[in-house]
């Protein structure tokens, strides 16, 4: 675990040096460096639109937190887990279409969004999802 970037306010774009062996950037974004697990999205971004990489089975604990920019996010068929408050406090995100491969969906993952509908893949087996506006 990286640690709690959630208290970072606003990040127009996170940087990793080529020689580190734990991590990397992605058009901004913090991920794992073998791009499994997408750690932090960098919330001052922006743009209304992000798509996760292929190859991104995890979205870390609050890797969304506060971006207001956003409104669709697209997943990976590759996607497995995304954990608790992963798209907290987004409040402009009303587009997220789960993947199919889906097992997993933490706790108040899209809490404080303006998601009115939401389908939950027949693959999920643990889902905690609570919905505030």
């Amino acid at each position: 675990f990286f640690g709690d970037l959630s208290i970072i306010n606003i990040v127009k774009e996170i940087k990793v040096d080529e020689e580190n062996e734990n991590y990397k950037s992605i058009d901004g974004c913090l991920y794992t460096k073998d791009g499994k697990i997408l750690i932090k999205y960098a919330n001052g971004k922006e743009d209304d639109t992000f798509r996760v990489p292929d190859g991104v089975e995890k979205i870390n604990t609050r890797a969304f937190i506060h971006a207001v920019n956003l409104k669709n996010i697209e997943l990976p068929d590759s996607l497995k887990d995304i954990n608790n408050f992963a798209f907290y406090k987004c409040t402009s995100l009303i587009n997220l279409t789960l993947p199919k491969n889906l097992k997993r969906i933490g706790q108040a993952t899209i809490t404080y969004t303006m998601i009115t509908d939401i389908i939950i893949p027949e693959s999920v087996r643990d889902c905690d999802i609570r919905i505030k506006k």
